[in-house]
C-alpha cells in the first residue's frame, strides 16, 4: 500500500524552509549501499548499471541504509548523476568508474545529443522514486540528486574521471560563446531530470557540483553561475526545496550563496565555525564531517562529530559528511557519529534554545 506522502514537518524538509527543527536532521552521502554488507553481495552477482537499471533492486539499495540505521532522515535515490546524458544517447559505462561513448570537442557535437524525454528516456529512474516513496515511512525524506552544469559538462569533456578536467575549463577561456551554448544543454538536461524526480516522488533535490573545486573563482562565478541560478530557479519555481554541494566550496562560496539554493553543502575542508562566520545566520548549511573520520576511534569520531554540530547549533543544520562514504567506511563508524548526534540532541535540550533561523 502507498504510504502518505511527508508533510512539510518531517526534520529535513523543515531544515530546507528556514526553520530549525526540534532536533537535527542527518543522512549521508552514498549512503546507499557502498559500505554496507547486504550491498557487497548485490555487487558480487551484479554490475553496477545492472542494479541502477532495475527499478526494484535500485529501490531496495535506497533503502537498505534506512532500515539499518534508523537515525537516518531521509533516503537519497540510488542512481548516477550521468544517467542523463546516457539518456541523450551518450554511451555509459563503468570501468570501474564512468565512462562515456564520446566526448564534447565542438559546436558540432552539440547536435549529437538526442532530445530528452524524461519520462520515457529515464523511467527506471522515476519508477525507483516511486517504489521507494511507497515504502518509506512518511516522517523521512526521499531526496533526488542531478549533476551540475559545470560537472556534468565536465565528464562530457573527458569521457571519463580527471584531476583537472582541463578541456573544460581550456573551453570556457578559448571559446566563451560554445561553453555558454554546452552549459546551456547541460542546465537543460539537469533541469528536466529534477522535475521529473519530484514530480515521482522526490521531496527535494541535491544539485551535485563534484568538481567545481578545480574552477577558477571569477570564471566560474561570471559564465557557470548564472546557469547555476536558472537550475536553482527553475526548481524552486516547482516548489522544489534545493540543497546545492560542491566540493571545493570555499573559493566558491559566494557564488553559492548567490545561486539563492535553500541550503549550502559543503566540503570538510573548511570549518564549520569559518562557514558560519562568513554566511548569514539564516542560511541553512548541510555537512561537513570529513568522511575518513569515521575510521577513527569511537573516541574521536564523537569529538569530530560534536565540532560540527556545535558550530551550526545556532542555524538550520543538516548534519552530512563533506563527502560521500568510503568504499571501506566501517559500519561501526556510522553507527558512532549517529549515537552522537543523538545524545548531543538530548544534552541541547536541557540548555536554553539559541535564536536564529526562520523558524527560531
Amino acid at each position: 500500500m502507498t504510504q502518505p506522502a511527508p508533510t512539510k514537518t518531517s526534520p529535513i524538509l523543515q531544515v530546507l524552509h528556514g526553520e530549525r527543527p526540534d532536533r537535527t536532521p542527518v543522512w549521508f552521502m552514498r549512503q546507499a549501499g557502498r559500505i554496507l554488507p547486504e550491498y557487497r553481495e548485490l555487487k558480487e552477482k551484479m554490475s553496477f548499471l545492472e542494479l541502477i537499471r532495475d527499478p526494484a533492486i535500485g529501490a531496495d539499495v535506497t533503502l537498505m541504509p534506512m532500515r539499518r540505521f534508523e537515525e537516518l532522515d531521509a533516503a537519497i535515490l540510488f542512481t548516477d548523476l550521468l544517467v542523463p546524458l546516457e539518456a541523450m544517447g551518450v554511451p555509459l559505462d563503468y570501468n570501474p568508474g564512468p565512462v562515456l561513448g564520446w566526448t564534447f570537442e565542438g559546436k558540432d557535437d552539440l547536435k549529437r545529443f538526442e532530445e530528452l524525454d524524461v519520462e520515457e528516456r529515464l523511467s527506471v529512474s522515476l519508477k525507483t522514486t516511486e517504489l521507494v516513496r511507497a515504502e518509506l515511512p512518511p516522517e523521512k525524506s526521499l531526496l533526488g540528486f542531478v549533476g551540475a552544469p559545470f560537472t556534468l559538462a565536465a565528464y562530457m569533456c573527458e569521457g571519463k574521471g580527471s584531476k583537472t578536467w582541463a578541456r573544460l575549463r581550456g573551453m570556457a577561456y578559448r571559446d566563451p560563446g560554445l561553453f555558454e551554448a554546452f552549459l546551456t544543454r547541460m542546465t537543460d538536461a539537469a533541469l528536466a531530470f529534477g522535475l521529473a524526480l519530484a514530480r515521482h516522488g522526490c521531496e527535494a533535490v541535491q544539485v551535485f557540483d563534484s568538481w567545481a573545486g578545480v574552477a577558477e573563482p571569477s570564471m566560474f562565478r561570471d559564465q557557470v553561475g548564472p546557469h547555476l541560478n536558472r537550475l536553482v530557479d527553475g526548481l524552486q519555481e516547482a516548489d522544489i526545496p534545493v540543497i546545492y554541494y560542491v566540493n571545493g566550496a570555499l573559493q566558491h562560496l559566494d557564488t553559492m550563496y548567490e545561486t539563492g539554493a535553500d541550503c549550502l553543502g559543503v566540503d570538510w575542508r573548511v570549518s564549520m565555525d569559518d562557514l558560519c562566520d562568513a554566511l548569514p545566520k539564516e542560511m541553512p548549511i548541510q555537512g561537513n564531517l570529513d568522511p575518513t573520520v569515521l575510521f577513527g576511534s569511537p573516541e574521536r569520531i564523537a569529538i569530530e562529530t560534536r565540532k560540527v554540530l556545535d558550530a551550526a547549533s545556532d542555524r538550520p543544520h543538516i548534519f552530512n559528511l563533506g563527502h560521500g562514504l568510503e568504499p571501506t567506511t566501517p559500519v561501526e563508524g556510522v553507527e558512532v557519529a549517529l549515537r552522537t548526534l543523538r545524545k548531543w540532541e538530548n544534552e541541547q535540550t536541557k540548555k536554553p534554545k539559541k535564536k536564529g533561523g526562520k523558524g527560531s
